[in-house]
């Protein structure tokens, strides 16, 4: 029996991913779910409005934070109480959203000022920028579970609780858009470029792979990573983090585009 080439491989992930694609948007609303993800921003958490979540948050649903995980409805009210009492003037900005079969994925920015004690550390007046990205799972116009990552690091950078501390908290925003411009590929080839860095370079410790799969002028948008936004710097970080952990691992657990 002869063996598959490499491309007659590509070509059966891609028909793959072609048809999980087509079989989720039968069971989903891609744009219906990005409007119910982004109400937890814009009612929730900029209007105070927590009856909100009583119509978008299934009743045992999970949402996966830095801080610990928040359960339920009620889970939720308390999490959102214990910020909004020590932050005040609270705003969230969506900057970005995109929706595939029942997952939406949200790039935001949010500001406040703190005002009361949060986690034991008392009020610093500061105010405080934050960034972050989040993927939920929204099933019959419901979010179920979703898993978020915003900078707590930085955070506590602005609070003074950890050192050291950085210029803020302009310097904690999304920096501007690379403004790069081309051919945008399909989705289904993006999702394997995006498979191919974290297999070739971090699993694979392929230290060329970085640059056979980014454009000379990429960006890294990273409020750790130092100094100007720029490729070379982006790519100093990742090979940083090759040395300090070489056995640093990725595992894949969905993927959007």
């Amino acid at each position: 029996m002869r063996a598959k080439t490499s491309s007659e491989f590509l070509i059966a992930v891609v028909v793959l991913i072609v048809c999980c694609g087509v079989c989720q948007s039968v069971w989903a609303d891609p744009q219906a779910n990005k409007a119910i993800h982004q109400r937890i921003y814009e009612e929730v958490w900029n209007q105070g409005a927590l009856d909100v979540l009583d119509e978008i948050l299934c009743s045992d649903s999970v949402s996966h934070e830095p801080t610990g995980d928040v359960q339920g409805i009620e889970g939720y009210k308390l999490f959102y109480g214990m910020f909004s009492s020590a932050f005040s003037e609270i705003h969230f900005t969506v900057d970005e959203q995109i929706a595939e079969g029942d997952l939406v994925v949200t790039r935001f920015a949010a500001t406040s000022t703190h005002t009361g004690e949060l986690m034991g550390i008392p009020a610093t007046g500061a105010d405080v920028a934050i960034t972050g990205i989040t993927v939920a799972k929204i099933v019959e116009g419901k979010i179920v579970e979703s898993w978020n990552n915003w900078d707590v690091l930085g955070m506590m950078q602005q609070l003074g609780a950890v050192e050291p501390a950085r210029p803020g908290p302009e310097f904690y925003f999304w920096d501007a858009p690379s403004d790069i411009t081309g051919d945008p590929g399909t989705a289904e080839l993006n999702k394997l470029l995006a498979l191919r860095i974290k297999s070739q370079f971090w699993n694979g410790k392929d230290i060329a792979g970085l640059d056979e799969t980014h454009h000379a002028a990429a960006i890294g948008h990273d409020p750790s990573i130092p100094g100007d936004r720029t490729y070379e710097s982006y790519k100093e970080s990742c090979l940083a983090y090759q040395i300090a952990f070489p056995d640093f691992h990725v595992t894949i657990h969905s993927i959007v585009a």
